[in-house]
């Protein structure tokens, strides 16, 4: 479905702004010069997807995973034409043909890696590196495959992007990757007895890892996002990310700051239980008095399972909606062309609560209620953003028509345009 992370965000939306006109006078937060607001919403139900979403899921088991490109193809399709834009929904026409050979590729790939690995110890990680190096060659195929199989209103999206552009959009994630591998070369040559400063060698590479990588994930979310948002095109309009390399650290601190105040909460729960049960009774220790007390025991150890189980569930039900939250708003409210604006509302407090409910409606059905819970937060999520236009949608479509048809099938048809599913 028209997906709003932060790698899929603007190309299912960028292509999807404006629509039918709307009463200026009941619209809010309009800024000068803009004559009204579209709201976006989905109306799909839970029931609808589950059809299509068991008939994706039986069909992917049985052919070992061969169409999952015509499963994805068929749930973009739901998706995008059950989400409506002031009153008119998208449409996605992608051929599942086209992205099964995207697919093949990608597969390939990693199959390779895996049996060059199987051959050679070392050399999949060779392989690992190839994929990444050819990376954001992909990944820019897949943003214009996207963009030029989405429309609204019979107008179809367009990305202008290089591959030069794309590189640089991607030297962060290439940083880091190169961190990676300086650490483990170093380790792997300073492993070993007799080894005078190996400890000094590995903390120092151990430090530059760290470094990079906590400068390039604000920097790869930063430049993405121009990249993907600065080369969408539609109807004549090209938009533009406003967004700051602050923001998006500010963001990144936050959500660490979260996550080692969860962990040390938690940490302070299993100290706590460690204290009042005693801790022998916690790591399953404590003599032949505490193996006749099987049930003592094993009510002791509760504390430290249910401790366990929130350290894993910490991420998928607090860490992950928040980082969601914050990232859709800021991108959409950041996004804009002359004569469009994007903007977001998600409430952290109420995707970390549908989390939570979907959460232990998957658990009890065991897994048969997720088509259900991913309708509920597309629904909640496309409900809280909002398009701001400076002229009237019909007339914005009626000046992009002239130019849109000489470039209408122009990426679709490229060698390289197919999806590759990020």
């Amino acid at each position: 479905f028209p997906d709003t992370s932060p790698g899929a965000m603007p190309v299912a939306r960028a292509s999807a702004p404006p629509a039918a006109p709307e009463a200026p006078a009941t619209a809010t937060g309009l800024r000068r010069g803009e004559v009204g607001v579209m709201p976006v919403r989905f109306v799909g139900s839970g029931s609808e997807y589950f059809r299509i979403w068991i008939v994706n899921l039986l069909l992917t088991i049985v052919t070992l995973g061969l169409y999952y490109p015509f499963a994805k193809a068929r749930r973009l399709r739901y998706f995008h034409s059950h989400t409506e834009v002031g009153g008119h929904p998208l449409g996605f026409h992608g051929d599942p043909w086209v992205m099964f050979r995207g697919f093949l590729l990608i597969a390939g790939l990693i199959v390779a890696s895996q049996v060059t690995d199987l051959i050679q110890p070392g050399l999949g990680a060779l392989a690992f590196l190839v994929l990444m190096a050819l990376w954001p060659v992909l990944w820019r195929s897949s943003l214009r495959f996207r963009l030029a199989n989405t429309s609204w209103r019979g107008l179809r999206g367009q990305f202008d992007g290089s591959v030069g552009g794309a590189y640089f959009s991607q030297w962060p994630s290439l940083a880091l990757v190169g961190a990676f591998v300086v650490f483990g070369v170093v380790s792997a040559f300073t492993a070993g007895p007799g080894r005078e400063g190996a400890v000094l060698w590995v903390g120092a590479s151990l430090l530059l890892l760290l470094l990079v990588s906590w400068l390039a994930v604000p920097a790869l979310l930063l430049l993405a996002n121009r990249y993907r948002i600065n080369h969408t095109v539609y109807a004549g309009e090209t938009f533009h990310f406003e967004g700051r390399f602050g923001q998006f650290m500010r963001l990144t601190l936050k959500t660490l700051g979260l996550m080692l105040v969860g962990y040390l909460v938690i940490g302070m729960l299993i100290g706590l239980a460690g204290i009042l049960f005693g801790f022998d009774g916690l790591l399953g220790r404590g003599g032949a008095e505490n193996e006749r007390l099987s049930v003592g025991k094993l009510m002791s150890m509760l504390p430290l399972i249910l401790a366990m189980l929130l350290l894993v569930l910490l991420g998928p039900l607090v860490l992950q909606p928040y980082l969601t939250a914050r990232l859709q708003n800021l991108t959409w409210s950041h996004t804009q062309s002359p004569r469009l604006r994007f903007h977001s509302d998600l409430k952290v407090r109420q995707l970390i609560l549908l989390r939570l409910k979907n959460g232990l409606l998957i658990a009890l059905t065991l897994g048969l209620y997720l088509p259900f819970a991913k309708v509920a937060e597309a629904r909640l999520r496309l409900s809280c953003v909002q398009v701001f236009h400076r002229v009237s949608p019909d007339a914005l479509v009626s000046q992009g028509q002239r130019a849109h048809k000489e470039a209408a099938g122009d990426a679709a048809g490229d060698f390289m345009g197919f999806d590759v599913g990020l």
